[in-house]
């Protein structure tokens, strides 16, 4: 068996110390996730606590019309005032919703960018149906580590989705983008500074490559399967035929557990439901 990757190191710089900073993800989704999910389902609350939260520095909200795509920060939960992305207008924070500069960082600062100041939201003039959302996050990682944004996992979405991607932050130095995808014209869609807008999680980049899919293996029909694994199968899909009730991968993940002397990460053994296998 090989050996386990390292920890690796990640390193959050926030641009804003204002802004709501990263948290971890939360296995039940911060409570959204069901009752029945949250208590038999470790294969869920496990992707629903991987990685951290990311969050806007402020509440705004988006639309797009089906010709061009608006913004506008919200004051009591409504669009304070439209303004239009069209031709790929970027849009700037005031000031003092961006975190300031400090004094000997400023010319450093404006001989990189415009106004001295980093775009909030960038509009795409070629495909206005989408924005890329800046909420000032630099990510360092370990060699071999790249960072993946995305949607926050198992998280309902209305009026949009994100588009994920992978960065290569063991080198790449720039602010992490978010990037968001219309999927409903004239629908106003709300970001808030207490919801997480997208996700981060950081991954092996062997994980990605194209070498480790092409190397996998592809067994058709019952014939083709090794004895060992026909007889694992056998053995768990018997196990939960006998029980004939939730919990069959709870309780060989626990079995695994106590037969290896590992544990899961917050230090429980999690459940499951009878539609895991």
């Amino acid at each position: 068996m090989s050996e386990p990757l390292a920890v690796p190191e990640v390193h959050l710089f926030m641009l804003n110390p204002e802004a709501p900073p990263p948290v971890p993800a939360s296995s039940t989704i911060n409570g959204s996730l069901p009752v029945r999910a949250s208590q038999l389902c470790p294969p869920v609350t496990a992707a629903s606590g991987f990685g951290w939260y990311l969050f806007p520095p402020v509440d705004f909200a988006l639309r797009w019309d089906g010709q061009e795509s608006w913004f506008s920060l919200l004051e009591d939960n409504e669009a304070s005032q439209w303004r239009s992305l069209a031709g790929g207008k970027d849009v700037f924070l005031p000031e003092e919703l961006s975190g300031g500069v400090p004094a000997d960082r400023r010319a450093e600062l404006q001989s990189v960018l415009p106004n001295g100041r980093v775009p909030f939201v960038n509009a795409d003039p070629r495909g206005p149906h989408r924005v890329e959302l800046h909420f000032g996050l630099i990510v360092q990682t370990s060699l071999g580590w790249s960072t993946l944004v995305r949607s926050v996992p198992n998280w309902p979405y209305a009026g949009y989705q994100i588009i994920e991607g992978i960065i290569e932050t063991a080198w790449y130095r720039s602010i992490l983008p978010v990037m968001v995808q219309f999927t409903q014209p004239d629908r106003v869609v709300r970001f808030y500074r207490t919801i997480p807008a997208a996700a981060l999680q950081v991954v092996p980049d062997i994980a990605y490559a194209t070498s480790t899919a092409k190397q996998a293996t592809i067994h058709r029909g019952i014939s083709e399967i090794p004895e060992d694994v026909w007889s694992e199968w056998l053995e768990m899909r018997g196990e939960r035929h006998r029980h004939e009730r939730p919990g069959n991968y709870k309780r060989r993940q626990h079995r695994h557990a106590v037969l290896t002397g590992t544990a899961s990460t917050d230090g429980v053994t999690a459940s499951s439901p009878d539609t895991v296998d």
